[in-house]
């Protein structure tokens, strides 16, 4: 019972965080659902011919299992963009809501890129010649 009660309290902290944390990919499953069992009566007789499977018995909750979780993919392998990379996309949409040219926007976008990639690299660059310095600090002579 204890392990039923666990298991119960993930799958709701899960859900919880879902609709929470990323309520478009939940309501397209849930669409997606509700459209899969609408047209699986229809399709079933073919696809029960061509592979042999039966969809007719599939209710929206079945569908809503294949769905919701499909649709949430993008959502679990997200990874937060650094506080500098979103101080250069509003960056990039002030440009774009600015008055200038098309050709004088993508001057004004592209250089503050090159200047970010630069300033990646430069970092990049300081922490391999930091790592270096301590490993050759710490090999005897």
């Amino acid at each position: 019972m204890n392990n039923a009660d666990d298991t119960s309290k993930i799958l709701l902290s899960v859900i919880d965080n879902l609709i929470l944390k990323n309520p478009k990919g939940v309501a397209a499953g849930m669409l997606a659902a509700w459209f899969l069992c609408t047209i699986s009566p229809i399709i079933s007789p073919l696809i029960h011919k061509e592979f042999g499977l039966d969809l007719s018995s599939v209710g929206l909750w079945g569908w809503m299992g294949i769905s919701i979780p499909i649709f949430n993919i993008p959502y679990f392998f997200k990874k937060d963009l650094p506080e500098d990379a979103k101080g250069l996309l509003v960056a990039i949409d002030i440009i774009n809501k600015t008055n200038l040219s098309k050709a004088e926007k993508r001057y004004r976008q592209r250089k503050l890129i090159e200047d970010y990639s630069m300033n990646l690299l430069t970092k990049d660059n300081e922490q391999k010649q930091l790592s270096l310095e301590k490993t050759k600090s710490t090999i005897p002579d």
